[in-house]
């Protein structure tokens, strides 16, 4: 992935996550799927040459997806999430994308 393609998914890739959240509530809140449910789903052994992005996040709406319990479901009572926002996300992009290591 060059530095151009990276900007265009780095954009899609928030334009999915606000459409995750904006679609929040039309989901079920638990997952609906059987332990070792992606055992049946999953290839048996990793790709020899790499995926196309687009193939990717089919994956994840597939495969990973079904098997989330959505933690900020209104509906989710289980957990209450400290320091989740939109502005904390973007921290994380921006952390993660110098390499930023936090010492304590």
């Amino acid at each position: 992935m060059d530095v151009e393609e990276f900007r265009r998914r780095g954009k899609e890739m928030i334009d999915a996550i606000a459409d995750y959240h904006s679609s929040i509530r039309d989901r079920s809140p638990f997952s609906d799927v059987n332990p070792g449910y992606l055992t049946d789903i999953l290839p048996d052994s990793a790709p020899q040459q790499p995926e196309k992005w687009e193939n990717v996040i089919k994956d994840v709406d597939r495969a990973i997806m079904p098997g989330l319990l959505h933690m900020l479901h209104p509906q989710n009572f289980s957990f209450f999430p400290r320091g989740f926002s939109f502005p904390s996300l973007l921290a994380e992009l921006l952390s993660d994308g110098l390499a930023w290591t936090q010492y304590l």
